[in-house]
């Protein structure tokens, strides 16, 4: 009998997230500097509650999130997340393939006229910077 699957705000954990993450065996490798950025708005009181939900499959092997429950358990802090069950193990292979929002899409969304050329200077300024 297939599982229906289910969506509800949960309050995980460091061990939940923690135990989770013990059979982490399909997800992409860890980045350990977005792990640490979720760590330090976990303990300054700025983690967001978004539609970023973490995924479990039919057997609860983790889906989408890894970075999110690594912060969890290493900033030791309870986080209020949305968790999808029972999803299929396939949907792995559709999570994070869509476009990255550069800096042009968060000017742009914030209402900054001529975002795309506004984000081209900045980047341009950045790297003068680095190598200047």
């Amino acid at each position: 009998m297939e599982k229906t699957t289910t969506i509800e705000w949960e309050l995980i954990t460091p061990r939940m997230a923690a135990g989770w993450l013990e059979t982490n065996t399909h997800n992409r490798n860890l980045n350990q500097r977005r792990v640490d950025g979720f760590v330090r708005d976990i303990r300054a009181g700025n983690w967001d509650e978004d539609a970023n939900s973490i995924k479990l499959d039919e057997a609860g092997d983790i889906v989408d999130g890894q970075h999110r429950l690594w912060a969890i358990v290493e900033a030791d802090l309870v986080c209020r997340c949305l968790v999808m069950r029972n999803l299929k193990p396939a949907t792995i292979r559709r999570v994070d393939t869509g476009k990255t929002r550069s800096l042009g899409d968060f000017l742009y969304m914030n209402g900054v006229p001529s975002a795309t050329g506004v984000a081209s200077a900045v980047n341009h300024l950045m790297a003068y910077k680095a190598f200047g």
